[in-house]
Parts: structure tokens; sequence; C-alpha cells
């Protein structure tokens, strides 16, 4: 499966957030309820990804830091659901995954070429 057919896949099975959204609004205001739509979904990424990061430090915990088949098996089934927020995030924004993705490695081809790898900034 490549990442624009996910993209297209994940809304059909989204849980009905946007019904919970609405209820919370006063009135008619698309612009509030298209907000809390991707509220609701970058909080629920930010979940998921703490998710994964408990499972790696588990494995460092649990496990000397070793990656068994069954924490390998969690920590895929968490990344993808990490996945899954990213992708409907994307669809809440009118954006694609794969315009995304290109974007990034430019970005990060560009601080190659300039030997920015290192150090903190979205812009540097």
């Amino acid at each position: 499966m490549n990442m624009n057919d996910y993209q297209d896949e994940t809304p059909k099975t989204a849980a009905p957030y946007h019904e919970a959204v609405t209820v919370i609004m006063s009135g008619d205001n698309v612009i509030v309820e298209d907000f809390l739509a991707v509220a609701y979904c970058a909080g629920k990424l930010n979940g998921e990804a703490g998710e994964v990061a408990e499972e790696v430090f588990k494995a460092l915990r649990d496990d000397g830091g070793k990656f068994t088949e069954e924490r390998l098996r969690t920590l895929r089934k968490e990344l993808g659901d990490v996945l899954w927020y990213v992708s409907q995030l994307h669809n809440e924004l009118g954006l694609r995954m794969e315009r995304t993705m290109e974007l990034n490695l430019i970005k990060l081809q560009s601080r190659k070429e300039r030997d920015q790898l290192r150090g903190s900034g979205s812009d540097r």
C-alpha cells in the first residue's frame, strides 16, 4: 500500500469525532468545528506518539534494551496508530502526506548541505 492510498482509506475507519466536536460548539460555526477536529487529531497524535515512546523505554527497563518479538508487535500497532492520526490530521487540514514527505526531504537535504542537521529551530 502506498501513502496516498492509506491517506484515502483512513477516513473510512474514523470514529465519529466530528459529532463529538459539534456537541461542544454553540451555533453553526464551521470554522470552530474544523479547528476542533484538527485539535482532536493533533492531541490524539501526541498521545499515540507517547505510547510509542513508552514501549521503547519498556524495552530498556524490562528487556535490557532488546526489542522482543512481542514488543515489536506492540510497537508496530502503536506506530500504526501514529500513522493513522498523521493521515487524519492531513485530511482535516486538506493536505496530502506525499507532499509533506517531499518537503521534509527537501528541508533535510538543505540542512545537510549547509551542515545544519544538528542544532535546534525549524528554520536553521
